[in-house]
C-alpha cells in the first residue's frame, strides 16, 4: 500500500516567533554549512541554514555571544516539519540593538 505524501518547502510567508535566552553553544555542521545555536533552558535545536555559506563567522559568535543574551526570529512551521517543537528554523538574529542575521544578511559581532 503506498501513502501520498504532502511537502511543503519553505515559505518566506510562514509566520514567525521570537525566543530571547543565554545563547549556551554554537556549532556549525561541515557538510551542511548549517549553524546551530542552542539557548540555556531551552530543548529547541535552533539552525541557521547555510549560515557558514552566508559568511557567519561561528568562532566569532561562540566567542563574543555565548554567555549573553540574544532575540531569535523562528520560522514557525507547520506541525509535521516542526518534528514536535524541537527544531526551529532562525529567520533572524538580534543582540542588544543590533541585527547580526537577518535572512541571508549577515553581521559578524
Amino acid at each position: 500500500m503506498l501513502f501520498p505524501a504532502v511537502v511543503v518547502g519553505f515559505q518566506a510567508d510562514h509566520p514567525q516567533r521570537f525566543r530571547t535566552g543565554v545563547l549556551s553553544s554554537v556549532g556549525w555542521s561541515t557538510s551542511s554549512a548549517d549553524v546551530f545555536l542552542r539557548l540555556e533552558d531551552d530543548e529547541c535545536h535552533y539552525y541557521i541554514n547555510r549560515g557558514v555559506e552566508m559568511g557567519i563567522d561561528t568562532l566569532k559568535w561562540s566567542e563574543m555571544l555565548t554567555g549573553r543574551e540574544i532575540t531569535l526570529e523562528v520560522v514557525d512551521r507547520p506541525a509535521g516539519l516542526n518534528w514536535f517543537g524541537s527544531v526551529g528554523p532562525v529567520r533572524g538574529v538580534m543582540f542588544q540593538d543590533d541585527t547580526l542575521y537577518r535572512t541571508g544578511a549577515v553581521r559578524n559581532p
